[in-house]
């Protein structure tokens, strides 16, 4: 395949070319990738959006005291993270793993922030690679939920 797309590629006025074998068993984050999902690979593989905010997350960090609420958004960053990046169980990503250093791509921070604004929380892009570890990212999502 990568040949015929440099073949193709010096047949024509291509500036780049870029060849990825992309498997969506071999990493769970990419069915979700809006980008993908016309793939016929990927078709019918991603995960369906969440209906609304987790009303469960945003009412027990309401109800938290600050250290409690932290640790809460601290456990969530790490779930998500973990989920996007394929390891499990998410408490074996430690709390000042650089995600980056573990995977994380342009393609996944968006899916971490997309992740985390389903649950109700509000985190951009430019905010995980700003804060690149589950508790700098966690902290910086203030301490209001």
């Amino acid at each position: 395949m990568a040949v015929e797309a440099l073949a193709l590629a010096s047949r024509t006025d291509l500036w780049s070319v870029s060849v990825a074998e992309l498997d969506p068993a071999a990493a769970p984050w990419l069915r979700s990738l809006r980008l993908l999902r016309e793939l016929p690979e990927f078709a019918g593989t991603a995960d369906a959006p969440a209906d609304g905010p987790d009303r469960t997350l945003l009412d027990r960090l309401a109800d938290a005291d600050p250290d409690e609420r932290a640790a809460l958004l601290l456990r969530t960053v790490r779930t998500q993270a973990a989920d996007v990046l394929g390891v499990a169980p998410a408490d074996s990503l430690a709390p000042d793993a650089d995600l980056f250093a573990l995977g994380l791509s342009s393609f996944a921070a968006l899916e971490l922030s997309t992740r985390m604004r389903a649950a109700g929380l509000d985190v951009s892009p430019s905010q995980v690679f700003d804060h690149p570890t589950p508790a700098r990212l966690a902290a910086s999502m203030g301490q209001e939920p």
